[in-house]
């Protein structure tokens, strides 16, 4: 009789300590969530689209960073510098607490529409860090 209390002790502590935790999954995916505000994208949008040399606009958005890609055709390739200028200053002047970065050139176009599309498409779907990354390989393209 003794020994049993101890053993009983002993066996209900190791049962408690050696329990798997639960994992907060969810918590923890939540946080690595892209933060994606679809009003301000369109409003981009729009804002680069009222330059009359713009044909297209693309943008994506994380946290207080803001990427635009112009599409521009023809002609009006000649004043490339000026139309990305003029499109900087005004997102500049309506999005004031953002980084604003630019881009005329068609393969960071190109990339920037196929990340949209998929920000668009699954916003849940995409992680966080893996969005960072593609934002800085294009932010890196567009330096040159």
């Amino acid at each position: 009789m003794k020994g049993f209390l101890p053993t009983c002790l002993i066996l209900a502590l190791l049962l408690t300590g050696c329990q798997v935790a639960e994992k907060p999954g969810d918590d923890r995916q939540l946080a690595q969530l892209p933060v994606i505000d679809r009003p301000a994208l369109e409003e981009t949008k729009q804002i680069a689209k009222e330059n009359r040399r713009v044909d297209e606009a693309v943008a994506v958005a994380l946290k207080d960073e803001l990427y635009v890609g112009l599409k521009v055709t023809n002609f009006n390739r000649f004043f490339l510098r000026s139309i990305r200028k003029d499109v900087h200053e005004r997102l500049k002047d309506r999005f004031p607490g953002r980084k604003v970065h630019v881009t005329t050139d068609s393969k960071v176009f190109d990339e920037l529409s196929r990340l949209e599309g998929r920000v668009r498409k699954d916003p849940w779907g995409m992680d966080r860090e893996d969005l960072r990354r593609k934002l800085y390989k294009i932010h890196e393209d567009m330096k040159g």
